[in-house]
């Protein structure tokens, strides 16, 4: 399959339209081996068509002017495929894009035909088997209503509905790290889309997800307005930790309010700036000054903070080698997806994030599960099982000398990848109580009379090993060394109920 791109934005392979254009080949070559070419169209000399129709009159199919555009009409007839990548330039393609569509005269013979109500020019050359897709982006909140001139041009020289798009909104978004976890969703439903497009078509489904939008409207316009660094009403230049600060507010989810004022404060240390960012019932204020007291502070160095927006590294790993504390409140930190995530869940209110039952099955064995929906009492003794009983040895001497925030952030840390090993190993996790951490072989995924004791009290022992490991990882970060495992196997009978 021969794919050919033809880059026409003015930054080349730095458009933030070629993320998605390179994503789209990535899906389209995990199911296919394709040959591949991209034009760039700002590297090439490409002329201004002169009207004078020599192509069609004097040397036939061969322009008259010698530039590079013999080079791309040659590659333009050998793909199979053939993808116009560029961004949204004042409501149609970029300048030089559009000298290339011009000099594609050449491949058009001169005589009318009848197949279009405004009339057309029959090709010179066979392109019923050539498919095209259209990917752009453009710096509106949406694409709808933004990409008429557009279609009106490929229309007439592709041919109503002979060709695939993708247009995307809020394009800008695409190079801001701190919001990659919804971009990087979005490309993949893009590479999902190239995958499709080759085997029937891009599904319902998968469109769906193209069209929706990155971020609410007034989520996006907000962040948008704040990235020009200059005051809104006095138009005079804006500090980089405020431009900051403001968009990260404008990810305030008016859904999280829960009936109080949150009001938190951000003391970027190492610039010497404080602000405000105070999150209200009908949205939310962005302050530099006239400060009220807050609720919750954040005390930070700022390229600290940035680092963990942007994901470089993680909330509870900067907490725990102390590179930032906080002061007040602390649900706003153990909420903060909720209270200052994508604010995209207002677009689908009434879809259930979880399935009941699926949560439940990974709860319960599939026995007691079925049980319970059939209103059964669950009482069950169990013969040769394995347990696990751990806790953290030198607990009580961690809390009495760090924080409180950091003795729970320690916790999420080590109790995460523990939950993360009960999988590999292939254990159930029972409970947790405070810093005990108890597992079973029994994982509930087999019958009673498929289970294997033997395996079950091997993986529970692999568990435990796991969790030495763990620990020894755990107490490097937050520079304790004394902490450790203290870790019990017993195998037996055991009874348990609902």
């Amino acid at each position: 399959m021969k794919i050919l791109v033809i880059n026409g934005s003015p930054k080349g392979k730095r458009s933030n339209t070629y993320k998605l254009t390179s994503s789209f080949i990535n899906g389209i070559s995990e199911t296919n081996e394709i040959e591949y070419e991209e034009i760039i169209v700002k590297d090439k000399n490409i002329g201004t068509c002169i009207g004078c129709f020599g192509c069609w009159n004097k040397t036939p199919g061969i322009c008259v002017i010698k530039d590079d555009m013999k080079e791309i009409l040659d590659k333009i007839l050998w793909a199979d495929i053939i993808i116009w990548s560029f961004g949204l330039y004042y409501f149609n393609v970029p300048g030089r894009m559009k000298m290339l569509i011009d000099r594609q005269l050449p491949l058009a013979l001169p005589f009318m035909v009848s197949e279009s109500e405004s009339g057309s020019h029959p090709m010179r050359f066979d392109m019923s088997g050539k498919r095209h897709v259209i990917i752009s982006t453009c710096g509106f909140y949406t694409a709808r209503g933004n990409y008429g001139s557009v279609n009106a041009m490929f229309d007439h020289f592709l041919g109503k509905n002979r060709y695939e798009t993708i247009y995307c909104g809020q394009g800008e978004l695409f190079r801001v790290e701190a919001l990659h976890n919804r971009t990087d969703e979005y490309i993949g439903y893009v590479k999902q889309a190239g995958k499709e497009f080759v085997t029937g078509g891009i599904s319902s489904e998968i469109r769906e997800h193209l069209d929706e939008l990155l971020f609410p409207r007034e989520t996006f316009e907000a962040m948008a307005d704040a990235s020009w660094g200059v005051s809104k009403e006095t138009g005079e230049k804006e500090d980089e930790t405020y431009i900051f600060t403001k968009q990260m507010a404008s990810m305030y989810n008016k859904a999280s309010y829960k009936g109080k004022d949150i009001v938190l404060e951000m003391d970027y240390t190492d610039e010497e700036k404080n602000y405000q960012i105070i999150l209200k019932k009908d949205g939310y204020e962005a302050r530099k000054d006239n400060f009220i007291s807050p609720t919750t502070k954040v005390i930070t160095p700022f390229t600290v903070w940035k680092d963990i927006a942007e994901g470089k590294i993680s909330g509870s790993q900067a907490m725990m080698k102390k590179l930032y504390r906080v002061e007040g409140d602390f649900d706003v930190m153990l909420n903060w997806g909720k209270y200052l995530g994508s604010g995209r869940t207002n677009q689908k209110e009434n879809k259930t994030l979880v399935d009941t039952e699926k949560m439940l099955f990974n709860l319960m064995p599939l026995h007691v599960v079925q049980n319970m929906k059939d209103d059964i009492p669950v009482a069950d003794v169990l013969e040769n099982v394995t347990l696990l009983f751990a806790d953290i040895v030198r607990y009580t001497d961690f809390g009495n000398c760090h924080e409180p925030v950091e003795v729970v952030s320690m916790l999420m840390e080590l109790f995460k990848n523990f939950d993360h090993a009960t999988k590999s190993c292939h254990v159930y996790k029972v409970h947790t109580i405070g810093d005990c951490y108890v597992v079973m072989g029994f994982n509930g995924k087999v019958s009673m009379n498929e289970r294997n004791y033997y395996e079950e009290a091997k993986n529970v022992c692999k568990m435990g090993e796991e969790m030495i490991n763990i620990i020894r990882d755990v107490r490097k970060k937050v520079n304790f060394e004394l902490l450790d495992m203290r870790i019990g196997i017993h195998t037996g009978t055991v009874i348990a109920g609902i």
